[in-house]
């Protein structure tokens, strides 16, 4: 069987370019602590990827660091600025009309 070094290497380039690449876009987070189950458990990994605070939409799951612990945190966004959101019997209000009934997850948690 004949080697092919130049094949190999260019494997080998392609896929430290590839990682690169996706390390400037993606940042791994593990997850930590139970408050996005049952979609996200604990010790789960996510990639993010960076947006701008105007591309934020309702249902977006942001991952962001905490002011006093510096830890991530993971969240759903439910509200948009200048909304009132309530939470009332498993139904989701926003702006006093219902957007969600019986939210999923456990005991109605979002």
């Amino acid at each position: 069987m004949r080697r092919r070094p130049k094949a190999t290497l260019l494997a080998v380039v392609a896929g430290i370019a590839t990682a690169l690449l996706l390390s400037a876009w993606f940042a791994p987070v593990e997850i930590r602590g139970p408050s996005m189950r049952p979609w996200l458990e604990n010790g789960d990994w996510a990639l993010v990827v960076p947006v701008g605070e105007d591309e934020i939409k309702r249902g977006d799951v942001l991952v962001f660091r905490e002011p006093d612990s510096g830890m991530s945190a993971v969240k759903r966004v439910l509200g948009l600025p200048g909304e009132e959101i309530m939470l009332v019997g498993g139904d989701l209000l926003v702006d006093g009309n219902l957007f969600a009934r019986r939210l999923p997850g456990p005991d109605g948690m979002i």
